[in-house]
């Protein structure tokens, strides 16, 4: 009789997520709208250094639209090249033109 490894049927299937996860989630979302708000205040500050604001800003942006998707370059299981191209954002500084 064989003992151990991967049973049929066994553990929690695919794309299901677990219930801690989903009531951490759920708390989470609680506080969505003040960090928010809180990141949006950092993008806005004139104190703030640039590098501080992009990151906000850059936040801001992932969760609105995803993050954007990077440049893969590799061969494929055919000997193809296969090349992923990504989206560029830049910021520029809101007081230029």
């Amino acid at each position: 009789m064989a003992h151990g490894g991967k049973r049929e049927g066994s553990g929690r299937k695919p794309g299901v997520v677990s219930k801690a996860k989903r009531e951490l989630a759920d708390m989470a979302q609680d506080h969505a709208n003040k960090a928010l708000a809180v990141l949006v205040s950092i993008m806005n500050s004139t104190t703030e250094p640039g590098s501080t604001r992009a990151s906000a800003a850059t936040a801001i942006l992932d969760r609105a639209y995803g993050r954007p998707t990077q440049m893969v370059i590799g061969a494929g299981g055919n000997g193809e090249h296969l090349i992923k191209m990504g989206v560029e954002v830049t910021f520029v500084r809101p007081d230029q033109d």
